[in-house]
């Protein structure tokens, strides 16, 4: 059993911890960090079961270990995936050339990425590896903004996701003529 003192323990240095499991028995997780969540996108490309136990090995703080069982593994590897889905971001267009982009509370001003940005991006990891090329976009585009988004993980990927937005066209069908 965690006491409540140790879960305001976990907050303060994590900030986003998640409660997992099926009565009675319950775990404890952290949103992952930048190592943890590229590990995890990492096993992806394996199977979602490989995702989750990515999370649970690299984001477990404490708990019933019986959580990460066989028994509970339906219903875990539901939760972990929702611990690991992202905050919507609000994007509200500056000028034709940056936009603010709002998560929760905290917001930045982003430029938004052009097409050789992206290319040389692209260049820059020719491995393919998760998060590296929308890295490097975000530390070009990034005009100013609250730090926190750029060290909290959870903000961080959330912001990450929200590259692909400010430079997106509306997709259409082709269309056969």
């Amino acid at each position: 059993m965690v006491k409540q003192e140790q879960i305001e323990e976990w907050k303060s240095q994590y900030h986003d911890i998640y409660m997992i499991g099926s009565d009675p028995h319950y775990g404890y997780v952290r949103f992952p960090d930048k190592k943890a969540m590229k590990m995890a996108y990492s096993s992806l490309k394996q199977d979602s079961g490989a995702l989750v136990n990515s999370i649970l090995a690299n984001c477990w703080l404490g708990g019933d270990e019986a959580v990460k069982t066989d028994p509970f593994f339906k219903v875990v590897s539901e939760q972990i995936l929702d611990v690991v889905s992202l905050e919507d971001a609000e994007v509200t267009p500056i000028d034709s050339t940056k936009s603010k982009v709002t998560i929760l509370e905290f917001s930045a001003v982003l430029r938004i990425p052009d097409r050789a940005l992206i290319l040389e991006a692209e260049r820059k990891n020719p491995s393919n590896k998760p998060f590296v090329s929308s890295e490097y976009i975000l530390d070009k585009i990034w005009v100013e903004g609250d730090e926190i988004m750029k060290e909290r993980p959870l903000l961080f990927f959330s912001l990450l996701a929200t590259i692909d937005q400010l430079s997106a066209v509306k997709k259409e069908k082709v269309k056969k003529l």
